[in-house]
């Protein structure tokens, strides 16, 4: 009987062992959770920052682009305006008219681009534009004639005006004068560019048609010129003034060329 105990003793001792064994790696599992579980509102706080980081990533980004949208606009605007000034470089403001019918013709034209480039259009703006820049004792007179006009129920247009205006300053009858000049216009050793846009510039001025101006050209236009073009095959010969005209430049800088070799 003692011996029996024994055995149950010793088996009662391993069981123990083992069952204590089995426990300690339990507890240790439990441990080992309870040391790595999550904090999820560490975690929520976390995406919360990258989120906050995000959106002010991406106001960055906006205000960025923004400022860059701004500063394109700035550039466009003064390119615009460096390209208005250049164009009032090339168009200045007119200089006032003091009477020297010498210098009406060359002032005129450029009242005249003025008026066209700044787009006053309406007639009684485009002739207090041109009367305020009349000075000296007669061109005076004439702006305080016009200006009575302006203020009273007178009927006038801007041909009307244009046309006293030339009378009283330019340098006599512009059409006679051109006239006479371009039927006594000869090219001679010119450059037949220079001579084409001299007659050019007579033949408006005159009024002339153009087969009038075909008679002229071929008249005043140096010999080998004309006898070269007029040796074309009849179908290339020019027809109109304005072919002639082409046709003479042609030759005469291909003429002009040979010459300077």
């Amino acid at each position: 009987m003692s011996t029996e105990r024994n055995d149950y003793d010793s088996l009662d001792e391993e069981h123990y062992e083992r069952v204590a064994r089995s426990t300690r790696r339990n507890q240790n599992r439990k441990n080992q959770k309870k040391r790595h579980q999550v904090d999820f509102r560490s975690y929520r706080d976390t995406r919360n920052i990258d989120t906050e980081s995000e959106n002010e990533n991406t106001i960055d980004t906006d205000d960025q682009d923004n400022r860059d949208n701004n500063n394109m606009s700035n550039d466009a605007a003064v390119t615009v305006s460096a390209q208005t000034d250049v164009l009032k470089s090339l168009i200045p403001n007119p200089k006032d008219f003091g009477g020297n019918r010498e210098e009406f013709s060359e002032w005129w034209r450029s009242m005249t681009l003025f008026l066209k480039y700044n787009k006053v259009t309406d007639t009684d703006q485009k002739i207090i534009a041109t009367i305020v820049r009349l000075k000296g004792p007669v061109p005076s007179c004439f702006a305080d004639i016009w200006t009575e006009k302006i203020a009273t129920n007178f009927t006038y247009t801007w041909d009307t005006f244009e046309e006293e205006l030339k009378t009283s300053f330019g340098k006599g009858n512009e059409k006679d004068i051109a006239e006479e000049r371009i039927e006594s216009l000869k090219q001679g050793n010119r450059n037949t560019m220079d001579f084409l846009v001299e007659f050019t510039a007579l033949m408006y001025k005159a009024k002339i048609d153009d087969q009038h101006a075909i008679f002229l050209l071929k008249r005043h236009t140096r010999h080998d010129i004309i006898k070269t073009i007029l040796g074309y095959p009849s179908k290339d010969i020019p027809k109109s003034r304005e072919d002639w005209n082409n046709a003479i430049l042609q030759v005469g800088s291909g003429l002009e060329t040979i010459e300077k070799d």
